[in-house]
């Protein structure tokens, strides 16, 4: 299974390059950067657990700090450039785009 993992990474997409040539062909984060990033992080922390209705209770059970850390680095992610979400359509397959009586003819015979 492991080695099914590593053939996928190496082997490239239909229109795109492999994940692991993307990965060696990325440019490194600048100190400066990095420093910001982090910087933004911390900023976030704050509004993250007023937003969950964690602020003020102290140190967290391990589940709720990993949920306040993941929404934190998103948002940093996002606020950077780093991160982007993209809409995408996904058209329905052609045997479940049929009408609903095409479909009750089909079980009822």
């Amino acid at each position: 299974m492991e080695r099914a993992a590593l053939l996928s990474n190496e082997l490239p997409r239909r229109s795109s390059p492999s994940p692991q040539s993307r990965w060696e062909a990325r440019t490194a984060l600048a100190p400066e950067r990095r420093l910001a990033f982090l910087q933004t992080v911390k900023e976030e922390r704050p509004r993250v657990l007023q937003e969950l209705g964690l602020e003020g209770k102290g140190e967290l059970p391990v589940l709720d700090e990993r949920k306040v850390e993941r929404h934190s680095i998103r948002r940093a992610l996002v606020a950077h450039g780093l991160l982007s979400f993209r809409r995408r359509i996904i058209p329905l397959q052609k045997k479940f785009a049929s009408s609903p009586e095409s479909v009750g003819e089909r079980w009822l015979g």
